[in-house]
């Protein structure tokens, strides 16, 4: 399997993907399964993706952050498979809170407590929560959780 990013290194995070640009691989004799991958945020663009590049798949990164269940959100759009769950409210504070544990789990409570930021501050942005700044800045494990109770258990959740 082979997978393509449509951006060039010096473009990094910036412009646009060229899935056409992917074609190129997809078109090369005796190639393995290729995954396009850049800026697929939804089924629309996973669509669009497979039908300019001419790839097999899709690889999605950046479009996930604080909203994982987008992988299975476009499956079931494109392929008809099983609807997630889009957790909402306290399901979702209580999906949050879970990552947040893990990443404790995994890191140490000092170090969780930075790592978790970022996936923080994307489920933040995704989802609406209201209070990005609180969660981003709690000095303690105790304190991150309050604000994510108090950040998500309202929100509509990202679609």
């Amino acid at each position: 399997m082979l997978t393509v990013h449509g951006r060039t290194q010096a473009q990094f995070y910036t412009g646009q993907a060229d899935w056409r640009a992917i074609a190129r691989v997809a078109n090369l004799p005796d190639r393995p399964p290729l995954v396009a991958n850049g800026d697929v945020v939804d089924a629309a663009s996973a669509c669009a993706a497979l039908a300019q590049s001419g790839a097999d798949a899709v690889m999605v990164g950046r479009g996930a952050q604080g909203a994982p269940w987008r992988l299975a959100q476009i499956s079931h759009e494109l392929w008809g498979t099983p609807a997630p769950d889009i957790p909402q409210g306290p399901a979702l504070a209580d999906a949050v809170e879970e990552h947040y544990h893990d990443i404790l789990s995994l890191y140490g409570a000092e170090l969780g407590l930075r790592v978790a930021r970022k996936h923080l501050g994307w489920y933040a942005d995704a989802n609406g929560a209201p209070n990005r700044a609180e969660l981003l800045r709690a000095p303690s494990p105790a304190e991150t959780v309050v604000a994510i109770r108090a950040g998500f258990a309202e929100t509509v959740g990202a679609a």
